[in-house]
């Protein structure tokens, strides 16, 4: 019994001990533009051209393309 008591006495203090290690955070600074200035987005029409259908050829993935295809001839 008295083994379990500092078996577990230690087991506290190094759970403890560890949370406790290391400097204390500080935010770092970062300078912010005053205003977002990223260019307006383009103006959506409503028609998809082919190169918005077909964007996943982008990817160089096979499996992909197998994968968009074989969910396409499903419809």
């Amino acid at each position: 019994m008295r083994l379990s008591n500092i078996f577990f006495a230690a087991i506290i203090t190094v759970g403890a001990v560890g949370c406790s290690v290391g400097p204390r955070y500080q935010r770092p600074s970062v300078a912010l533009p005053a205003q977002f200035t990223a260019p307006p987005a383009p103006v959506s029409t409503g028609q998809t051209t082919t190169s918005d259908a077909e964007f996943w050829h982008s990817f160089h993935d096979p499996e992909m393309t197998a994968l968009v295809d074989y969910l396409s001839q499903r419809k």
